[in-house]
């Protein structure tokens, strides 16, 4: 399963506990937004607002929200991975 950002949820450890269906199912309303105070994460939040399946068909992707959003366990290098590899995945998906 591929969230609108590219993130996968397979192998995550929330995925069945505090994302059970992940962000689509939840309407970006995930566990991880009570950390930034937020209801809904920011990134589902804009592709709903404009109309998207995911970020893949933004052409500002990746935006300044994916880089304020930065887990804070990651290194500055580990989140920009983490970036490089979601844009991948998302661009790969586009048709």
């Amino acid at each position: 399963m591929l969230c609108v950002c590219g993130a996968s949820c397979d192998g995550c450890t929330y995925r069945d506990s505090e994302c059970n269906g992940g962000c689509e199912a939840l309407q970006g309303r995930v566990f991880w937004t009570k950390h930034i105070n937020a209801v809904v994460c920011p990134v589902y939040q804009c592709v709903v607002e404009n109309g998207y399946k995911n970020c893949g068909s933004c052409a500002k992707l990746p935006c300044k929200t994916w880089f304020t959003l930065k887990d804070p366990e990651l290194s500055d290098a580990a989140h920009q991975k983490s970036i490089d590899d979601r844009v991948a995945k998302l661009k790969s998906t586009q048709v």
